[in-house]
């Protein structure tokens, strides 16, 4: 409301100072539970003012043109306050009397006579009228550079460390998102009843289940059952760049090939940010199809127990898992411990109906246990020195059995067990004005074994699979103001990053016991980088048509010790020409270094044959084909990124947020092994690859006398009643060099469009919050090679399809709160039956939550911070979509694990109780 009466202005100082006297004797560190949305300073600063009941004065005509940051978790007042309003151009100050004070800093109140009039007492104020009475009130404000002064010739004046920090750049506190963020909160977390980062990436539009997951990987494979990766727009595991605390993980698996989130403990979560664009610019390797960073609590104060419990109503599945959090918060020094245990039982296939037909047992999801924990914590040595340091344990076992029926049962069982740990070491040091040194130092290991057996053919069958890799980095980082085009300044980063990579691989075969594959590998990376934020034209210089205008521009150039260079670009422009929307885009480039096994030279094997040669003149040509799964002589796979958005948030309807994205990311020089073909004549057909034509004989020589096998295809003829060559073939009669190892040649892209959509609103029976999150794939093409046929690979089997999304809505009133999700994954075509194309349904599932504060709703101080949640997943208990007949040895293959989830309707409660 708007007061403009002496009136009224009089009865707002009188409500002031009763109120201010009654906080006069509050406790200045104390702790408050702080939920900001993005939305306007004055509509944060009021709800602010609600959530915490101290008092906050400011100039409502500004604060309403200005945007604060979200701020969620455990703040005292100045903290939240400073995390609100970083790059706002205004900044609050807490006096003596508790009155928090917001002042529009010097450059800006020099520049709008109308701010410095409102400031004075002299424009419109806003105050905020709920149960608790008088919580935000206009008042005259002073200036930020004389409160700033009082500050620092205060004894314990407080220099801020917890700047903003956003997924997808180096500089803290940008208020400006040139790349589309998705972020998930722990409340969204609990409420959408996901336990698990399965549960969080199996719903998000914008990933797609392939890879390493649960359902996807079988009994027998590298990856280990129960592992989880993210593969964000369908392009691979390895394309999507994961960290923890904003920093790498070592990657898991048998051949080191996918950062494994599967033991990352849900009750450590504080919030998982996804950035849906290209980032090597920033981050360097991996990043092509985006970052996820998975950001653990560190502001915690007192203790949390969390007791959740599900289970599958067709039978199976059930799960426990039980956690502990501890910590502490002063304006000194902050602690967090944080443990969780979880245990997960088998889903059979006899236990849903549209698998019964496999043999049993057969594990759809397999069972596991793990545990987990986190500790973190930081010490403030001086008011411009910060330590932090945190670190992680977490341990993993499963199991899964599949079985197939080919003649006589076959079953093939694995154990998997995965350690994980690492931690880091953070120094953070003011320096003059805002420029500030950062320094870290990181470890990451991850030690993975899991042993396959094949029964009942022979009971030594089978492989073990042991993998131990480590990253170790450091990061060395300067930052802080450049130069002023406008009343915000322009800001930079620049840094220097060095990293160690090692990989300890080895596959044992139990049957013919001895290793069949082996590599020891390590290697040194250095990058430097450097971004910039310029700010061209801001909310308190706005001219027609620009309200707001911002660039940004980085760079990054990575060396490798065994696999060359990268240089990196990424450009960001975000436009606003009025309040309410905003015009963004960005192109980059990003790159992935292949895998430390890729790049051994291991053993090749030689083969001298026939070759259906269009550019023969004969139509045939002798080739000798050259053949292993690594090569030395890899380069880094290259991508471009573009994205397009928009964000509207209308006048006309407050609380409603659009943000729309187009996207492109062509993703050239993937790795991939071009083998060619054999016709009826056992002649080498359909070479994938490039042919190295005309090669000297030297060169033919020399791949044969390196290789562990040489195999004259010719003198094999016989052997399969085939008639014998007229000549044999010679050496000397090569003309064409097949080169089958692992190559740069293939190409992918990916177009489409990402749109969110939130909108917010009050009515006597709750506040409501209705949400959309869909990605529409236009286009996502692979080829091979430049020699192969491009392959439309939208809407087939286990590839993205054209549109997939999540929508529902939230309540709240009082003591309760529910929602409701919708999940669809749209009808697509199973182009691998047998018979021919056969079209697979749309996949269509509804999650619902009820969620009740049990101190609130009983009154009782027994039950209070009590919160018990009950969920129910998969509510109609939906089957995955039938898909095409397959031939007798692919009988298990009855379902599309990408598309699709076999788990059915789930049921979980969950407990959390602070003390």
């Amino acid at each position: 409301m708007r007061i403009r009466t002496s009136v009224q202005h009089a009865l707002a100082i009188l409500l002031l100072m009763l109120c201010l006297s009654a906080a006069a004797t509050a406790d200045d560190e104390q702790v408050y539970r702080v939920d900001l949305p993005e939305q306007s300073v004055a509509d944060a600063l009021t709800s602010l003012s609600e959530q915490t009941g101290v008092l906050v004065l400011f100039s409502y005509d500004i604060a309403e043109l200005r945007t604060a940051n979200p701020v969620k978790g455990e703040y005292t007042l100045q903290e939240a306050m400073d995390a609100l309003l970083q790059g706002t151009g205004l900044s609050g100050g807490l006096s003596q009397r508790r009155v928090m004070q917001i002042s529009l800093d010097e450059t800006a109140e020099r520049n709008n006579e109308e701010g410095e009039k409102e400031m004075s007492g002299q424009g419109d104020v806003g105050t905020t009228t709920k149960r608790r009475g008088l919580l935000g009130v206009l008042a005259a404000a002073f200036s930020v550079g004389a409160w700033a002064q009082e500050a620092a010739d205060t004894e314990d004046a407080d220099v801020r460390f917890d700047e903003i920090i956003v997924t997808g750049t180096n500089i803290r506190g940008v208020k400006d998102q040139f790349s589309p963020v998705v972020q998930i909160g722990r409340k969204e977390l609990d409420l959408a009843g996901q336990a698990t980062l399965s549960d969080v990436f199996r719903t998000l539009p914008q990933n797609v289940s392939g890879g390493a997951s649960p359902a996807a990987t079988g009994a027998g494979d590298a990856q280990g059952a129960g592992s989880l990766g993210v593969n964000l727009r369908g392009l691979g595991n390895e394309a999507t760049l994961v960290l923890l605390n904003g920093r790498r993980l070592s990657p898991s698996g048998g051949f080191g090939s996918f950062v494994d989130i599967s033991a990352i403990p849900t009750s450590a979560i504080d919030r998982i940010e996804v950035v849906t664009d290209g980032a090597s610019a920033i981050y360097g390797s991996d990043a092509i199809a985006g970052v996820v960073n998975i950001v653990l609590r560190d502001d915690f104060q007192g203790a949390e127990t969390r007791l959740n419990a599900s289970t599958l109503t067709d039978g199976g599945g059930d799960t426990v898992r039980i956690g502990q959090t501890v910590g502490f918060d002063s304006s000194r020094a902050h602690g967090l411990v944080s443990y969780e245990y979880s245990s997960e039982d088998e889903v059979d296939a006899n236990e849903r109906s549209f698998s019964e037909v496999l043999d049993d047992p057969f594990f759809l999801l397999p069972s596991g246990r793990k545990h987990s924990v986190f500790a973190s914590g930081g010490l403030k040595v001086s008011d411009r020195v910060f330590l932090s340091v945190d670190s992680y344990f977490n341990d993993r076992k499963s199991e899964t059995f599949t079985s197939f029926t080919s003649g006589q049962p076959l079953r093939i069982s694995q154990d998997a067990h995965v350690q994980q740990y690492g931690g880091a070491l953070g120094v953070d040091i003011h320096l003059a004005g805002d420029w500030e040194v950062n320094i870290d130092g990181t470890h990451s290991q991850n030690d993975f074994w899991a042993e396959s057996v094949i029964v009942p053919v022979v009971s030594t069958a089978g492989h073990i699979f042991e993998s131990d890799t480590s990253v170790t980095s450091a990061d060395v980082t300067v930052g802080g103001s450049l130069f002023s085009l406008t009343d915000e300044p322009a800001r930079g980063v620049f840094g220097f990053h060095y990293r160690r990579e090692d990989a300890d691989l080895s596959r044992f075969n139990r049957l013919r016991q001895s290793v069949s594959f082996e590599s020891d590998r390590s290697r040194d990376v250095l990058a430097g980088y450097g971004e910039l934020y310029v700010p061209v034209v801001t909310d308190a210089r706005a001219i027609p048509g620009v309200r707001r205008l911002a660039a940004t521009a980085a760079v990054r150039y990575e060396d490798y010790s065994d696999a060359g260079s990268s240089v990196n670009p990424k450009f960001g422009l975000v436009w606003s020409p009025f309040q309410g929307l905003n015009l963004r885009g960005t192109f980059g480039t990003s790159f992935r270094a292949p895998r430390l096994d890729q790049l051994i030279d291991a053993d090749i094997f030689t083969n001298i044959n026939r070759y259906v040669d269009p550019l023969s003149s004969t139509g045939e040509s002798v080739a000798l084909e050259v053949v292993s799964s690594t090569n030395p002589d890899l380069a880094p796979e290259e991508a471009d990124t573009w994205t397009l958005g928009v964000d509207f948030s209308p006048a006309f309807a407050k609380n409603l947020d659009i943000r729309a994205t187009y996207f492109n990311i062509q993703y050239d020089g993937r790795v991939a092994v071009p083998l060619s073909l054999f016709d009826s004549s056992f002649r080498f057909i359909n070479f994938p690859g490039v042919p190295i034509r005309n090669p000297s004989l030297t060169t033919v020589q020399d791949f044969v006398d390196r290789s562990l096998v040489f195999t004259n295809v010719g003198d094999l003829l016989p052997l399969f009643g085939l008639p014998p060559l007229p000549e044999p073939l010679e050496l000397e009669d090569v003309t064409v060099i097949l080169d089958s190892r692992l190559q740069n040649l293939s190409s992918s892209e990916a177009e489409g469009v990402d749109v969110e959509i939130a909108y917010g609103f009050d009515t006597a029976g709750g506040n409501w919050l209705l949400t959309l999150n869909a990605t529409i794939l236009t286009k996502f093409t692979e080829q091979f090679s430049s020699e192969a046929p491009l392959f439309d690979a939208l809407d087939t089997f286990r590839n993205p399809v054209d549109l997939r999304l999540r929508g529902g809505g939230s309540w709240s009133h009082g003591a309760f709160s529910a929602a409701v999700f919708i999940n669809h994954v749209d009808e697509y075509t199973d182009d691998e039956a047998i018979g021919g194309p056969v079209s697979i349904d749309a996949f269509t599932t509804v999650d619902a939550t009820l969620q009740v504060d049990l101190g609130q709703w009983l009154d009782a101080r027994l039950f209070q911070d009590t919160t018990l949640s009950a969920n129910v997943t998969n509510v109609f208990n939906e089957e995955p979509p039938s898909i095409g007949e397959r031939p007798p040895f692919l009988n298990s293959i009855i379902y599309d694990p990408v598309n699709a989830s076999p788990l059915g309707r789930r049921v979980s409660v969950l407990l959390n109780k602070r003390w």
